[in-house]
């Protein structure tokens, strides 16, 4: 059974996904897709790239700038099982989905020994634009094709417009009825920052974050109103699902503010992890 991880918040999801999967790939096969929309992998990032065909009929010429086709006889061979794309690395065939599933179990078999895993993507729905370039919303359906073969499913399940703080909106998150873990990205760096344009769903943070005084407060992000943004039912672990955790990033040298927020929710049941400022 896949330990399937929704990743949530605002701050540095994609770097923290793209950060695990490097690390866990030394010995496991790791899926990474959207709930929402994510930006497609750079080159570098990847092993493996899962697209349906249509998609690719559409944005092959972007594609093709960075793969080659692999096999015209593998690919002549696949075209039979009512094909889905499979990319890897800069080769590329076509293969169907539930083919790709037999795939995997088979190469463990026959790499019993192998130490290294590989980092593969999902792509369900694929948005390339001239300035964004991006693909979309995985279904529950679509993950049950996947979640038993491989070990870890990392899901990007929270967009915040770039903006490194966030409070959800009515439809946010989308997790996984799969989800066995939610982890919330939070950039500590936040924490006396202006509330006015740092803030992604500025209205409803200030609505149901800050008193209702607020025309009179000093209008900046205090750690009292993380810490009510995080452990709130509709604040940063709204809709979550299995173990939560708390990814407090871009700690700097000073651990005075994390550790004052670490003693702050030492009463709930939320693990806290920290990523250090690169």
């Amino acid at each position: 059974m896949s330990e399937i991880i929704s990743v949530v918040g605002a701050g540095g999801k994609t770097t923290f996904i793209e950060d695990c999967a490097q690390n866990l790939s030394k010995f496991n096969d790791i899926l990474i897709s959207t709930t929402t929309k994510m930006r497609l992998p750079k080159l570098g990032k990847y092993n493996y790239l899962i697209m349906n065909r249509e998609n690719f009929e559409i944005y092959k010429e972007y594609f093709l700038k960075n793969n080659i086709l692999k096999s015209e006889n593998y690919l002549e061979e696949l075209i039979l099982l009512k094909n889905r794309l499979h990319y890897f690395n800069k080769k590329y065939v076509f293969k169907n989905i539930k083919f790709a599933k037999r795939c995997i179990i088979s190469q463990k078999k026959v790499n019993f020994h192998k130490k290294n895993g590989y980092i593969y993507y999902f792509l369900s729905e694929i948005i390339i634009g001239k300035s964004n370039k991006k693909f979309a919303h995985i279904t529950d359906e679509q993950l049950e094709l996947f979640k038993d073969k491989f070990e870890y499913i990392f899901l990007e399940s929270d967009g915040a417009k770039e903006k490194s703080l966030k409070f959800p909106k009515t439809y946010e998150p989308v997790i996984s009825k799969y989800t066995t873990k939610t982890i919330a990205i939070f950039d500590i760096n936040m924490i006396g920052k202006p509330i006015k344009d740092n803030v992604y769903n500025e209205e409803e943070f200030v609505k149901n974050i800050v008193s209702d005084n607020f025309e009179n407060e000093e209008k900046i992000i205090s750690i009292e109103h993380i810490y009510k943004l995080i452990t709130i039912k509709n604040g940063l672990f709204k809709n979550s699902k299995g173990k939560k955790i708390l990814c407090i990033n871009k700690v700097k040298l000073d651990y005075n503010i994390y550790n004052k927020l670490k003693k702050m929710l030492e009463d709930t049941d939320i693990k806290i992890v920290t990523k250090k400022m690169k």
